[in-house]
């Protein structure tokens, strides 16, 4: 399958830093929990739905990505693929997106996903929404009512790995909520990927692949180690100018 990418383009700004703000029918702006998720977080937190209004979502879409999923089985097929979706928002940090579509193929109940490439990846926090994010003509739709996320976990060291469970799962011809990944990241790659279970079967993508987030680079402070090396590196430095100042007042006196 021909991966189908979407560039850039600017939005009107609706979006309201979508993980924060949640806009009611009457207008007002309420605000709406979202959930952490650092590294080691194994106990599955449930995910906070977001309602926005009407989309088109707003921010700044940077890119958009198609990845197909398949599997089967004697009797079990999964067969759809996997939105992903970067936007830059009103901090300047970049949101990434994820939805899963399913064809009339898939004919098993899909319940857990996992998504990669979050090792090291600082700020991040989720939510999730029902709402066709980028509008008509874009690659995200809306969710179907059994495809929203029940809970998220992040259970390894390293960060890398965000797993979800669906609350009932989704089938043939139906697609997930959308899983909403806020970060501190400024910049991004293309080979992030994510897998699907349900029915007995699980599939990865594998090429073309996902959105996903880059960490931040370290900042340029000295080692701990290095410190005391440093130090030490100072003292005959500091003897021997101590020792040169002494020899300058000396020559002073016999003058």
């Amino acid at each position: 399958m021909t991966p189908r990418i979407r560039a850039s383009r600017a939005r009107p700004a609706v979006m309201a830093s979508a993980l924060g703000i949640a806009l009611s029918s009457g207008g007002a702006a309420a605000v709406r929990a979202q959930t952490a998720l650092p590294p080691g977080t194994t106990s599955g937190p449930p995910v906070p739905t977001i309602v926005t209004g009407s989309p088109p979502y707003g921010d700044t879409l940077v890119q958009e990505l198609t990845a197909p999923l398949f599997a089967n089985s004697t009797t079990n097929t999964i067969s759809g693929k996997v939105i992903s979706g970067v936007y830059r928002n009103g901090g300047g940090t970049l949101d990434f997106f994820y939805q899963f579509q399913f064809d009339g193929s898939t004919n098993v109940e899909v319940d857990n996903t996992s998504m990669q490439s979050f090792t090291g990846v600082t700020g991040v926090a989720v939510a999730q929404t029902s709402e066709d994010i980028d509008g008509a003509g874009g690659l995200f739709k809306a969710g179907t009512a059994s495809g929203s996320f029940s809970s998220a976990n992040r259970p390894n060291a390293s960060g890398n790995t965000i797993n979800t469970t669906l609350l009932t799962g989704v089938t043939g011809n139906q697609n997930s909520f959308t899983f909403i990944v806020r970060t501190s990241s400024l910049t991004f790659t293309d080979t992030g990927s994510v897998s699907v279970q349900g029915g007995g079967i699980s599939t990865f993508t594998t090429g073309p692949n996902t959105l996903a987030p880059l960490p931040l680079p370290p900042t340029a402070a000295p080692e701990p180690g290095s410190l005391p090396l440093f130090a030490a590196a100072l003292v005959p430095l500091a003897r021997g100018g101590l020792l040169s100042l002494r020899r300058r007042r000396g020559a002073r006196r016999l003058g």
